[in-house]
């Protein structure tokens, strides 16, 4: 119905100050209300539940009330449908309109105000509802208004709500899809499209509100239609993260268990960014209690993130689920069973102290060594507390055996050192690499473990001497173990016999003899040693020809200023001393080189005349030769100078006596070969 039909059905100018006529048409005008309101409330898309369906047969048995004469009755069960709370604001509406007619019938019209005061608080003007509501009180004027005014009134607020009756119907205001009147009926707003009931969503929403992004989760209206999210609800699985990022990381927004965790402590890395924790960190998040449980799952698990002991705790053993199935192995621990009591005492170090307990102490749960020890006496305070001594007092420590030596430390200290036993060949290489780098220990426990061990003074280890050595060492002990009997590691080694060098050879033995020189190198000795090549080379005693020579660094000198005339082959015996004291003894014939008689230079000039230079005459080469004699002899045939020993010189006199200036005979004889050679030696004196 539109405007100007509506006008040419309601002619005003009908209508008289008569009071009978006012009543007939008022009883018109009711029934035209009514189905007009009827109309209005089919077309607004009232609710189809068994409420509406309730209203409705109310509202037609106050027409037919009315319609009867009965207007108390209708009017009685108008104020009562008022009053109802389920039915709207605009079902409250209309029934005021139907009960206004029984005060008409019945003169009675301030008392519409206790209609009124149900909705008065409801709508105001900005209200899509306002032009209902002067429906009702247009007809509040009293008792002495007239009639054709109140009707004037009434006729006004009809022509002004089926004005927005014709209008507004079918639309949909803020196009989010759902028509204003079902808005207005569902409590939201129609002017805004981000207010309104997923439910009621039946019409095709407008693109803008398509391109909107309702609840600021990065994701369009329309993208989370598709993907099945609410558009009114950022996170729509509830856990923590925002729809847009959970499209954005690959996860799933409609699956509260799926979501991106990097460090995989079950804190989302979106949460962990907001807390400012580290989202690579499994051990890094938000534990306002420090019980070890996030915040987050404490939240979601519906306990206390502010106390420490409140806690999901399946098993009731005291420690955190989340504890045993997801920080212990992130911490590198065994995971334990939340569903097992047994289990909440697990002791990965085995220092006396629960894992957990380590954790809330902030203890290495997986370092023997890492725990609380408020005394300084080696054992935790929590085995202190377990025996019911004093954490406080390190003299308090139990002693069973009253050694000095708490209970808790004898259990996990050396007791003994397996000897180790060790044989190395003579002279091996980088022999203290050989030494083991782990003893065998026993433990008061009864274990049996290796320990890392220092050898001491090492130096004493003397691999170039057979032998038995006996060292000790420092124990390096592991974490969680103790030593306070000072127990050190053994070790027997055996350094084997060297092998005697095999054989000495001589580079050279052949040397030439000299009248001047008196030390005079042979040739050097070579030990054939495959084990070793330092070795100690002398001769064996006096024997033999031994004393000719003289062996230094293992060369071999001619070291004599005798003639030993006529040798010239000479017998030594050496030995050989390797550095483990091995000797090897062995002959050599050693050669002596002389020039032949024949071949020596024998001069036939000197001047004794006191220069220093050239002073004697004699063959000293002979000197090696046996039974050589030497003869000079003047003009006349005596002899002036005769010697048997040729390192002797003649000095050119004789008897004491100065020679004269000339030329002299000698005659030089070897008895060894028979040879003999003459010849002339001129004296001078210039």
């Amino acid at each position: 119905m539109n405007i100007s039909n509506l006008g040419r059905y309601l002619d005003w100018s009908k209508f008289t100050m008569v009071q009978n006529q006012e009543r007939t048409g008022i009883k018109a005008l009711r029934k035209r209300i009514l189905s007009l309101a009827l109309l209005l409330f089919v077309f607004l898309g009232a609710l189809p539940s068994v409420l509406a369906q309730n209203f409705e047969q109310a509202i037609h048995k106050i027409e037919d009330m009315q319609n009867r004469g009965a207007y108390d009755s209708a009017r009685i069960l108008a104020n009562e449908l008022v009053r109802l709370p389920a039915i709207s604001a605009e079902q409250k509406l209309r029934a005021l309109i139907v009960k206004q007619f029984s005060f008409y019938y019945l003169g009675r019209y301030d008392s519409l105000r206790a209609g009124m005061s149900v909705l008065e608080k409801e709508i105001d003007e900005s209200d899509g509802l306002y032009p209902e509501l002067l429906f009702v009180r247009g007809l509040q004027k009293g008792e002495d208004a007239a009639y054709s005014a109140a009707i004037g009134d009434l006729l006004e607020a009809e022509k002004r709500v089926l004005t927005i009756t014709v209008t507004d119907v079918n639309e949909d205001s803020d196009g989010d899809g759902v028509k204003d009147d079902e808005e207005r009926a569902d409590g939201t707003d129609p002017s805004n499209a981000c207010s309104f009931k997923i439910a009621s969503q039946n019409a095709t929403p407008a693109d803008a509100w398509k391109a909107a992004d309702c609840d600021n989760d990065g994701l369009t209206n329309q993208r989370e239609k598709d993907l099945g999210t609410d558009p009114l609800k950022a996170d729509t699985d509830g856990d923590g993260v925002p729809d847009g990022v959970e499209v954005t990381d690959g996860t799933d927004p409609l699956d509260a268990s799926k979501y991106k965790d990097t460090d995989k402590d079950l804190v989302p890395d979106f949460v962990e960014t907001a807390e400012g924790t580290a989202t690579g960190d499994s051990l890094k998040y938000k534990d306002s209690d420090k019980d070890g449980v996030p915040d987050y799952i404490e939240l979601r698990d519906g306990t206390n993130p502010n106390s420490a002991t409140s806690f999901k705790d399946t098993d009731g053993g005291g420690v955190p689920d989340y504890v045993e199935t997801v920080l212990f192995p992130n911490m590198g621990l065994a995971a334990t069973n939340p569903n097992v009591r047994g289990d909440d005492s697990q002791d990965t170090d085995g220092d006396g102290v629960p894992d957990y307990q380590e954790f809330l102490e902030g203890k290495d749960a997986k370092d023997p060594s890492s725990f609380t020890d408020t005394d300084g006496d080696g054992v935790p305070d929590q085995v202190e507390r377990n025996d019911g001594t004093n954490p406080n007092d390190p003299k308090d420590a139990k002693d069973n055996d009253g050694d000095g030596v708490a209970d808790h430390v004898q259990i996990r200290s050396v007791q003994l050192s397996v000897l180790e036993r060790l044989v190395l060949p003579w002279g091996t290489k980088n022999h203290l690499g050989q030494l083991p780098t782990e003893v065998e220990v026993g433990i008061f426990s009864g274990e049996k473990i290796k320990f890392q061990v220092q050898w001491n003074k090492t130096e004493t280890l003397n691999i170039l001497k057979r032998g038995t050595y006996e060292l000790t060492g420092t124990l390096v002990l592991p974490k969680g173990y103790y030593n306070p009997y000072k127990v050190n590691g053994l070790i027997r080694v055996v350094v084997l016999p060297k092998p005697a060098p095999r054989d000495v050879t001589i580079d050279k033995s052949t040397f030439v003899g000299s009248t001047s020189v008196f030390f005079i190198p042979v040739g050097a000795f070579v030990v054939n040693d495959p084990v070793d090549n330092i070795h100690v080379v002398s001769l064996n005693g006096p024997g033999y020809d031994n004393k000719y020579f003289y062996i230094q660094n293992n060369v071999l000198y001619w070291n004599s200023a005798e003639r030993a005339p006529g040798k010239t082959k000479f017998t030594i015996i050496i030995r050989v001393t390797d550095r483990d004291g091995n000797t090897l003894d062995k002959f050599f014939e050693i050669t002596r080189t002389r020039p032949d008689f024949s071949a020596i230079t024998i001069y036939n000039t000197f001047t004794p005349n006191g220069d220093r230079f050239n002073e004697t005459w004699g063959v000293p080469e002979v000197r090696f030769y046996e039974g050589a004699r030497i003869s000079v002899y003047e003009r006349g045939g005596a002899r002036v100078f005769y010697t048997e020993n040729p390192d002797v010189r003649w000095d050119g006199t004789y008897n004491g006596k100065e020679m004269p200036v000339g030329s002299y005979y000698w005659v030089i004889q070897l008895e060894e070969t028979g040879e003999t050679r003459r010849g002339i030696v001129n004296l001078l004196r210039k």
